[in-house]
């Protein structure tokens, strides 16, 4: 029988809250790859006279302009006006949190209200691995350990800390039934500011398990998302781990035996429902546009530089010839840490 390995799929179900904190300022809360919806207020309701504007840090982009999208922003093809002027961004990523502003050609208000979007994430911070060296990158399979991470992204220069240390925000582990989780001899809890971990073994009992992490002000629930043990996989999934901004190397490991890269194609599946499938390259021509620079290898392998966050999934390579697959599918699963966390490895 093939040895077997739990896997961990980080499944996403959320909810997205507007909560007025500040008198003024509005506050909207999502998880990432869902979609936000940023209010327009204070302002007549006629959008092509309406301006979008959105700040990082001391950086200002412009969105939309008289009710257009302006295609010069990386986002704008996951941008919307609603019939309400209301700005709806769909696939949230991290890099979405940010102020935002509603602008009127024509304002007849002075106080416009500051629209903040913060978005929530979880990640597998430690998963109990072996490390094989037959690549550049780690190749990591998940063991009966289990380490996840929730944080809440927020504008630079409006802190989420502090959400926490003012306004009563905070975030917590809950478990299937809804029941905020402690710390005890089963769970390893441990919260700063608008990051908590959850560390666990895992037991027979976990199969099909969820735990939840959610975002609250007081006792309001804000956002959630939701972190499921989905069972078991074969011995032939890889799993890679990097940090953000680094580059990697994805195997392409099947049954065929020699590689073609002309033949190859590669496929990415989105990480929080594992079913929104897109191929990245083509019989060895690329195919999708995205973030980061990547090439296909003599190997075959696929490199990603830079990555982010959001490049975090499953890969899948295929080998092809004359119209025909030869072997199976090669699923490899890669793992994005962001900021400095410490990934612990077993040899």
């Amino acid at each position: 029988m093939a040895d077997r390995s739990p896997l961990f799929l980080l499944l996403i179900f959320w909810t997205l809250s507007t909560g007025v904190i500040g008198a003024k300022d509005i506050h909207v809360f999502s998880s990432s790859g869902e979609t936000a919806r940023l209010r327009c207020i204070n302002v007549d309701l006629q959008c092509k006279r309406l301006t979008w504007t959105y700040q990082t840090g001391t950086t200002t982009f412009t969105l939309t302009k008289l009710g257009v999208n302006v295609e010069s922003t990386e986002k704008h093809e996951r941008l919307n006006l609603s019939s309400d002027c209301s700005l709806i961004i769909s696939r949230v990523t991290t890099e979405d949190a940010g102020y935002y502003m509603c602008l009127d050609e024509a304002p007849k208000y002075v106080d416009v209200p500051h629209v903040y979007l913060h978005v929530l994430d979880v990640i597998c911070v430690f998963c109990s691995v072996s490390v094989s060296s037959s690549s550049s990158s780690s190749d990591i399979r998940p063991g009966p350990s289990l380490t996840l991470s929730c944080q809440l992204f927020s504008y630079s220069g409006f802190r989420c800390e502090y959400l926490v240390t003012n306004k009563d925000l905070h975030l917590s582990w809950l478990d299937e039934a809804g029941v905020k989780l402690h710390r005890d001899s089963r769970y390893q809890i441990s919260s700063t500011g608008c990051i908590i971990s959850l560390s666990t073994t895992l037991i027979s009992e976990d199969e099909d398990k969820q735990w939840r992490c959610g975002v609250y002000q007081g006792n309001d629930l804000m956002t959630s998302a939701t972190v499921q043990h989905s069972g078991l996989i074969g011995a032939g999934d890889t799993h890679v781990f990097s940090s953000s901004g680094e580059t990697v190397h994805l195997p392409c490991r099947n049954t065929v035996q020699q590689c073609r890269p002309a033949g190859t194609t590669w496929m990415y599946t989105f990480r929080q429902t594992y079913s929104q499938t897109t191929k990245i390259i083509v019989l060895g021509v690329k195919e999708m546009a995205t973030k980061v620079s990547m090439y296909l290898g003599s190997d075959c392998s696929l490199t990603l530089s830079r990555v982010i966050v959001e490049m975090a999934g499953r890969y899948t390579c295929q080998q092809w010839s004359e119209d025909q697959q030869y072997g199976p599918d090669a699923h490899v699963y890669l793992h994005v840490v962001a900021g400095n966390f410490l990934l612990m490895c077993s040899v």
